[in-house]
């Protein structure tokens, strides 16, 4: 379930209103949250993954497009569900499913092999960062106009 971004500090809510934003920041913003939820310093087939990631935001449109969060999302889990190499992500290395446990490489002591990327979380990651760049963007934008 989307959630909207209530408003904060004056802003309006943004969660389902389009933003505009280079297709390269989608692949930027994955390689950023792979990494990040990875129970490895770098998970298996990246540079694999951010081609494909890559090629798939080319697909959306002129290098600059606009689309909404929810919209981002959706696109994101579609995909990442339908690309082995991104997909294999969701499944423990150890092939024990019962050992399942979503934590990080940092506070664990969860092996790293019986871990996964939450795909889900990752495609919301993703658009959520898509979205607030977006708001940091328009404000300083807006804050340059009025010097």
């Amino acid at each position: 379930m989307p959630c909207d971004i209530v408003t904060i500090a004056g802003m309006p809510k943004i969660w389902s209103s389009d933003i505009l934003f280079l297709t390269s920041s989608v692949a930027a913003s994955f390689a950023k949250y792979a990494v990040a939820q990875s129970p490895y310093t770098v998970p298996e087939n990246l540079s694999e993954a951010i081609i494909e990631v890559d090629k798939f935001a080319q697909s959306w449109g002129d290098e600059v497009i606009t689309l909404n969060g929810d919209d981002i999302r959706k696109r994101l889990e579609n995909f990442f569900e339908n690309t082995p190499v991104i997909e294999a992500w969701n499944h423990p290395k150890s092939g024990n499913e019962r050992a399942f446990y979503s934590g990080d490489r940092y506070g664990s002591h969860q092996k790293p092999d019986d871990d996964i990327i939450d795909l889900g979380a990752l495609a919301q990651n993703i658009s959520h960062d898509l979205v607030l760049s977006n708001v940091y963007d328009d404000a300083h934008e807006t804050q340059r106009e009025t010097i």
